[in-house]
């Protein structure tokens, strides 16, 4: 079955080049689910810290994150001075985390959010009860539209055999459930 004879019963066109909506693009770009991270770093003035819904693995070898920033972030420019940058991909739990820390009240912040220090003494700030933590180094940074595209360099990596991941989804916090089909990986013929 083709898009054209799917789009009979199934798909709306949003958007085309030239004539589109943007907020219709939006809607389109809310069906991509994301994972929801806390990018969090200790100054001077204490911790400075920012939601993003767009975190993604970059390359094991060497081992990098990338993450997409609104052009024009006054956090980022403080996290981006940081030798070390904590990423903490939050929990299924968190939906009020992920609200606080992106609140533009930035003072208050990380009021009563348990933060954890790595051991090494590092700048990175990772908060207590998510899914993943890494402690990160910012490596390059390069303009994407709207946004900037950063890559962090992975110093360390924990994960969590408890939780499960928060994730942003048609413009909502959902997580992944128990029920999800396993398969095997890679897919039989389809990475090849």
């Amino acid at each position: 079955m083709g898009l054209q004879q799917e789009a009979a019963t199934d798909v709306e066109s949003v958007y085309r080049e030239g004539d589109g909506d943007p907020a219709s693009l939006r809607r389109a770009y809310s069906q991509i689910p994301s994972a929801v991270a806390l990018l969090a770093g200790a100054q001077s003035r204490g911790v400075v810290g920012m939601t993003v819904a767009t975190l993604l693995p970059v390359s094991l070898h060497p081992p990098l994150l990338g993450v997409m920033i609104q052009d024009g972030s006054t956090t980022w420019h403080e996290l981006a001075a940081l030798p070390r940058i904590g990423v903490s991909v939050l929990a299924a739990g968190q939906p009020s985390v992920a609200r606080k820390v992106a609140s533009p009240d930035r003072e208050r912040r990380f009021d009563g959010l348990e933060l954890l220090e790595p051991e090494d003494g590092s700048t990175a700030r990772l908060i207590a009860g998510a899914h993943a933590w890494f402690d990160t180094e910012l490596v390059e940074v390069s303009p994407a539209g709207d946004h900037l595209f950063a890559q962090l360099a992975v110093r360390s990596a924990s994960m969590s055999r408890r939780y499960e991941p928060l994730i942003f989804h048609q413009s909502r916090f959902r997580w992944a459930s128990d029920s999800l089909v396993e398969t095997t990986w890679p897919l039989d013929g389809v990475w090849q």
